[in-house]
């Protein structure tokens, strides 16, 4: 069952997506299969992330973001006050939303997913790498922007002491 599934996911996915089978096998035999139902119950989800990414001219690759983000939790609010599916900074949300607050919009797949897809098209644009255009997504566009003038080729971003050691594994 695990392998069929973990096959799905690369076709459905993208092979960019994740390492579904190092997600799966990390941790004891019931977090195994916490794991495992978690990314088979999401899979309708990221049928749905890829097409709406697609609308928007973004690589289906992306679809996983909100399992990384938010394990699928359209309430989920971060530490740092990141918002919904694809936790999304508030300011960010304002931006893409033509100036409503963070706090009015609905925290619905429809509207979380668009706005997010929307973000990535503007990050996709602006980088030329999909390296930078996560770090860009995790750590902000800005501060990729002056990294990105001081490397030489995008991997090297994965090194640098200067990136949050959060944003270095989440793009790795």
């Amino acid at each position: 069952q695990q392998d069929s599934f973990i096959a799905v996911m690369q076709r459905d996915v993208g092979s960019y997506a994740v390492d579904a089978d190092k997600a799966v096998s990390l941790g004891s035999d019931s977090v195994r299969m916490w794991r495992l139902r978690q990314l088979e119950s999401s899979l309708p989800l990221l049928q749905y992330y890829r097409r709406v990414l697609r609308s928007y001219g973004v690589p289906p690759a992306y679809a996983v973001l909100p399992l990384v983000e938010s394990a699928n939790q359209p309430m989920a609010v971060s530490s740092k006050g990141a918002r919904g599916l694809w936790q999304l900074m508030p300011q960010t949300v304002q931006t893409l939303s033509n100036g409503a607050r963070a706090s009015e919009l609905p925290h619905s797949v429809y509207e979380s997913t668009h706005l997010a897809s929307r973000y990535l098209a503007q990050l996709t644009k602006t980088f030329d790498h999909p390296i930078y255009v996560l770090a860009a997504y995790n750590w902000g566009p800005a501060r990729v922007i002056a990294l990105q003038k001081q490397l030489l080729y995008p991997q090297q971003l994965l090194q640098d002491a200067t990136v949050p050691l959060e944003t270095r594994e989440y793009v790795a």
